[in-house]
């Protein structure tokens, strides 16, 4: 059984899941966590059938989890491209450097590489 105060920190703190409260009597609560929406409404049958609490509430998750779900997708791709961009990077610094070193312009390294010249000079430390 939780006080008024400790329900409403169990209510706030549910982020994707569902919660489900009753109340027991003036100022003592009791509630559960579902995962989806047909779990939540078993839970408030049981509530209401099995422990006759007054007033089963269910309040639904505060974060959309088709939603949640495509931010982890696209973040987890946006960290793949993002250590590929840094491979092809130092791939093309490497061939930089051989560039010069066999007396190609900067001017031609950049315009070969798609880069600007003076990103060119500051990876060959100029």
């Amino acid at each position: 059984m939780l006080g008024f105060t400790a329900l409403k920190k169990a209510i706030d703190e549910r982020g994707g899941r569902y919660c489900v409260t009753g109340t027991i009597r003036g100022g003592e609560f009791a509630y559960r966590y579902a995962a989806t929406s047909e779990q939540a409404e078993q839970i408030r049958e049981d509530f209401q059938d099995n422990w006759h609490y007054r007033q089963v509430r269910v309040h639904p998750p505060t974060v959309d989890m088709d939603v949640a779900d495509e931010l982890a997708k696209l973040g987890a791709e946006r960290s793949r491209l993002r250590d590929a961009e840094r491979e092809a990077t130092a791939k093309l610094r490497a061939m930089v450097h051989r560039a010069a070193a066999r007396d190609f312009s900067e001017a031609d390294i950049a315009r070969r590489a798609g880069v600007d010249r003076m990103t060119i000079r500051k990876w060959l430390g100029k």
